[in-house]
């Protein structure tokens, strides 16, 4: 998936989860990040951080570090966090389907 079309697929998904837990209090909402290296994910972090918790809801996260089998180690343990839903930016997204 080229950069531009990941960026889009995050982008809607941010929105999505973002409107769902805004209606739902005491939510825990994972984010997956491919690579947090990347400066823009940086402030994306930010704003979604921020988001989160103006609407009393706890943020976790986790960066795969480019690596594949890491990243489903890393929804697994959101997963088992007790996240309730999931924003993913997937480094492989047919490596993630097991989880």
């Amino acid at each position: 998936m080229n950069r531009f079309a990941a960026a889009i697929l995050a982008g809607v998904a941010m929105s999505l989860t973002l409107a769902s837990a805004a209606q739902a209090k005491d939510k825990v909402i994972g984010v997956s990040w491919s690579n947090f290296q990347e400066e823009r994910w940086k402030t994306d972090e930010a704003a979604m951080k921020a988001a989160i918790e103006a609407a009393g809801d706890k943020y976790i996260s986790a960066d795969a570090q480019s690596n594949p089998g890491k990243q489903l180690t890393d929804v697994e343990s959101l997963i088992s966090q007790g996240a309730n839903a999931l924003i993913i930016l997937a480094q492989d997204a047919s490596a993630i389907g097991p989880a």
